[in-house]
């Protein structure tokens, strides 16, 4: 099957349009039609997909976060299948290639940044070119940006296992506050619940949802299907 997809609004009519990754390349899909829009080359395996408008036109591009060996950021033009640019490779560690990605407006300037999570790298990457705004040696399974306790935080999942996660802060991406669940749960995914209440879905594990709040200071657990809407897919 795919290894990821996702739904957005990519070509100006009223229809949306699914993005379907495979190794080596993307189908988008009319979802008004149910018929393929388009295809285009992929540079490896995706391991996450998301959309941003890097040149401010009112339409999306597609960012893919490529895993394998190295791990780097690919943007394409989703309506004429042409890679806008690269961003240069980090190396994965022995263990296996984590990489992760979200779009996020870590400094409230109103240009959000691509963050990208890989080999031993996290970075806020510049979407309209490509380069790095900041690079530091931290990498972890999923990254995602949030709006927390009144500031703008990065909450980055660490280890294999998934059992610590990091808050940073998201302008400097210096860590703040860091926590840590029972071997076996797994902090996968980062998700509001329910807005606009101070309640984070973190993770799952044996049926059950992880709940934190904007702190971190309180977990508790609750059945993961009255969740299951406002969580990672992939969990």
């Amino acid at each position: 099957g795919a290894f990821t997809g996702a739904v957005a609004q990519l070509d100006g009519d009223a229809a949306l349009e699914a993005v379907v990754l495979w190794p080596g390349f993307a189908n988008v899909i009319d979802l008004g039609q149910g018929t393929i829009q388009n295809s285009f080359s992929i540079a490896g395996t995706p391991a996450r997909l998301a959309f941003i408008d890097h040149d401010a036109d009112g339409r999306s591009e597609v960012v893919v976060a490529i895993r394998g060996s190295t791990s780097f950021v690919q943007l394409v033009d989703p309506r004429t299948g042409l890679e806008l640019w690269r961003s240069a490779p980090t190396a994965n560690p022995p263990s296996g290639a984590l990489t992760s990605l979200d779009v996020f407006d870590r400094d409230g300037d109103g240009s959000p940044e691509i963050l990208h999570s890989g080999g031993q790298v996290l970075q806020a990457i510049d979407p309209s070119s490509g380069l790095p705004r900041w690079l530091g040696a931290v990498s972890g399974w999923r990254v995602t940006g949030h709006d927390l306790v009144g500031q703008r935080k990065v909450l980055l999942s660490l280890s294999p296992g998934g059992d610590r996660l990091d808050r940073l802060d998201a302008s400097t991406l210096v860590v703040d506050r860091t926590v840590f669940l029972p071997t076996g749960q797994m902090f996968r995914a980062v998700r509001r619940w329910p807005a606009p209440a101070p309640w984070l879905v973190v993770g799952m594990h044996d049926g059950l949802a992880v709940l934190g709040d904007e702190n971190l200071e309180q977990l508790t657990r609750a059945r993961a299907e009255t969740f299951c809407d406002h969580a990672d897919p992939e969990v």
